[in-house]
Formats: C-alpha cells, sequence, structure tokens
C-alpha cells in the first residue's frame, strides 16, 4: 500500500505507468492523502507522474526502477 500526501498548496494526483501498469489516485486536495495499491512486482521502470492541470509539463515527474532480486520480496 502507498500512500500519497499532498503537502502543496494546489490540487494533484499520482498516476504510475510501466510495466503492464497504469494506474490513478484520485485528485488529492491540499494538505490531504489517499493511499494507492500497487503492484511493483516486475522488473522495471514505472513512470511517476501528476496528471492534473498539466503538471507533468511543469516538471511533476519522476521515475521508480525496480529490479529483479533474490527471494521472497518480489524483486523489490
Amino acid at each position: 500500500m502507498l500512500k500519497v500526501v499532498n503537502s502543496g498548496s494546489t490540487t494533484h494526483a499520482l498516476e504510475v505507468d510501466g510495466e503492464g501498469l497504469e494506474e490513478f489516485s484520485k485528485k488529492i486536495e491540499p494538505g490531504q492523502s489517499t493511499q494507492m495499491r500497487l503492484d511493483l512486482s516486475k522488473a522495471g521502470t514505472y513512470e511517476l507522474t501528476c496528471p492534473v492541470d498539466h503538471h507533468e509539463e511543469k516538471g511533476m515527474e519522476g521515475k521508480v526502477i525496480v529490479k529483479g532480486g533474490s527471494g521472497g520480496q518480489g524483486g523489490y
């Protein structure tokens, strides 16, 4: 479970896209939070963006790289 917190002053959301996964959070008002259940068990790159009001074009983007691993932790 991923907790997403908006500590900013405008509405945001989170989009996670990669390795067959495409998930969106609901819009998160300033000072609020939400939770997302994500399956990041596949190795690869997952893009993180804010799909609200062209925030991605303003630099609100990032990525998570999941490497394959051994053991029962799903590689992350």
